[in-house]
């Protein structure tokens, strides 16, 4: 609990929410990596014809309740710094959070890493940089080819169980692919 001066002489007690001790290491790593959606169309010019851009509010927290809750009390994985291999991350759905130096081959039109605009504009997708990434992110650019390689050590927690969100997500998702009831011809979806 922690007190809190309200004013007037006066103070009320609250409580503040503190992370589990096993956890602390992890949450700046974590909070470096979180960049939150992307959202592009790689054809410019006319087209003739609909264009659909499915920009579904709060789909990337959605996607995030889906992993697994991790398991404290199964001591870490720790991956030394050096090149990653997809042995390293074997799943898109892990907790792995790092600082990573990286390279696609030339061959790659859209790299998958994100890095900080220099200047504020938002995110880029450089072909090589330096950036914080995370697990589905690090799966996806090592299996496009990307050479990647941990600038210092991170840790790789365990799965547990499915996430406490997982069932009603999953629930959503299903019914969005259930054909709209107004139009059996209509190709959006709707749901339940």
């Amino acid at each position: 609990r922690e007190r809190v001066d309200v004013g007037g002489g006066k103070f009320k007690s609250e409580k503040k929410l503190e992370p589990r001790p096993e956890a602390v290491t992890a949450l700046p790593a974590a909070a470096q990596a979180y960049y939150g959606g992307r959202n592009e169309c790689f054809l410019v010019g006319i087209h003739d014809g609909p264009w659909i851009d499915l920009d579904i509010s709060s789909a990337y927290p959605s996607a995030m309740a889906l992993i697994p809750d991790p398991d404290f009390t199964v001591p870490p994985r720790v991956l030394a710094a050096g090149e990653l291999r997809p042995s390293d991350v074997p799943m898109p759905v892990s907790y792995l959070f790092g600082y990573v130096e990286f390279a696609f081959p030339e061959l790659v039109m859209f790299p998958c890493l994100p890095c900080k605009d220099a200047l504020g504009r938002g995110l880029i997708f450089p072909k090589r940089g330096k950036t914080w990434a995370s697990a589905p992110e690090l799966y996806l650019a090592l299996r496009m080819g990307a050479r990647v390689t941990l600038l210092q050590p991170a840790k790789s927690l365990l799965r547990a169980t499915p996430s406490v969100c997982a069932r009603p997500t999953n629930h959503l998702w299903a019914c969005v692919k259930k054909p709209n009831a107004r139009s059996a011809k209509s190709p959006r979806r709707t749901w339940c």
